[in-house]
């Protein structure tokens, strides 16, 4: 069997801002789900800028509201991010 993965697409960027597309496609984050809620803390990765940086963010992702989202509900994404 041969599976096939394609390249990954970041988001277009109506969505999101450069400095939103580089925290999100960030590595090494501390995550913990809690109550539906996925908890995530700090990461590594590249800014908008093409530098090497370390993030210092929190972010609560209500995970049902992304992915009823994601399915087209009509809400915005920031309601649940």
């Amino acid at each position: 069997m041969v599976i096939r993965l394609s390249p990954f697409t970041p988001p277009p960027t109506q969505w999101n801002t450069e400095a939103q597309i580089a925290a999100l496609s960030s590595i090494k984050t501390l995550s913990e789900e809690s109550d539906g809620r996925l908890i995530s803390v700090g990461e590594y990765g590249i800014d908008e800028n093409g530098d090497d940086v370390t993030f210092s963010s929190l972010r609560v992702i209500d995970v049902t509201g992304v992915l009823d989202w994601v399915l087209g509900d009509a809400t915005l994404r920031s309601d649940h991010v």
